[in-house]
């Protein structure tokens, strides 16, 4: 791959990768702000108004304003001439995070917003795949996800997804569920979950402390227009033994599944038509 820094974009500057940000910066700091990561097809956001709305409910939650250049349609024209800038048209990775700018410790001196615009390139990946082998899963259960109204947000203090990512590859697994309070499956370290039984989907929400995905909003889209009942509720290891599929999915990877838990196996016939439906949407630009 060309080690040749690109072009970011730092409050709506355009520079080098290696200029990018100052020590000072709240995110790096204190994890004061969120970030967005999306998919792009072309010099296009897949699913924008999705990211934009989240982003937007996300940064009044923790009162951090709206940058100026991300109002109106700025995102969608700024994601359009980073690709421009890079030369990335066969799809790219994208993470903007919006962090709170000035100075003081925990407690800031001024209420103004900073963001960074950064991303990586896919080689041939113009859609979403759907990967044939499925992942094996483990359960991360040192620690449990607290249920309060940050637990849906996408914020740049991550560190427990940071463990639970950990505790799955020390495990020699490819992710793992995360469990709340209530001892209940909400999530992966990186997707939501969907547990199918049947004609039922059992899919955890952000009542039960699972981050609000964009793709989870896009796949229980598509399970409106299917006769598969839809339940939104946290997932028991009873559940785990009923279920004939469970499915993970986030931005960039579209629809993914789980190929075992334990000693339980798991089908991907559902999951695999979801997905084929999911890209005939990016096809016909559908977002």
């Amino acid at each position: 791959m060309d080690r040749t820094p690109y072009w970011l974009c730092v409050d709506g500057e355009w520079v080098r990768q290696q200029d990018a940000l100052t020590v000072q910066n709240r995110a790096f700091l204190y994890g004061d702000g969120v970030f967005e990561t999306m998919r792009t097809f072309g010099e296009d956001i897949v699913f924008v108004e999705t990211h934009f709305e989240r982003l937007t409910n996300s940064l009044a939650l923790l009162d951090i304003p709206l940058h100026a250049d991300l109002q109106a349609d700025g995102l969608r024209k700024l994601a359009a001439r980073f690709i421009h800038k890079n030369k990335w048209y066969k799809g790219a990775r994208l993470r903007l995070t919006v962090y709170r700018v000035g100075a003081g410790r925990y407690t800031p001196q001024s209420n103004e917003s900073g963001f960074l615009l950064d991303g990586e390139p896919f080689d041939n990946e113009p859609f979403y795949p759907f990967v044939g082998t499925g992942k094996l899963l483990t359960a991360f259960s040192e620690m449990k996800k607290p249920l309060n109204k940050l637990a849906s947000l996408k914020t740049t203090s991550s560190i427990f997804y940071v463990l639970a990512g950990k505790h799955a590859k020390t495990q020699g697994f490819d992710d793992c569920f995360i469990m709340n309070e209530r001892d209940e499956i909400i999530e992966t370290v990186n997707s939501n979950v969907f547990l199918v039984a049947g004609n039922q989907v059992i899919a955890p929400g952000t009542s039960n402390g699972a981050l609000n995905g964009t793709m989870r909003k896009q796949v229980l889209n598509l399970l409106n227009d299917t006769n598969y009942n839809i339940t939104e509720r946290g997932i028991n290891a009873d559940d785990l033994q009923k279920a004939d599929e469970v499915l993970l999915t986030n931005a960039v990877q579209g629809i993914n599944w789980v190929k075992g838990y334990k000693e339980r196996r798991y089908y991907h016939r559902f999951g695999a038509e979801l997905s084929e439906k999911l890209n005939l949407k990016i096809v016909n630009r559908q977002f």
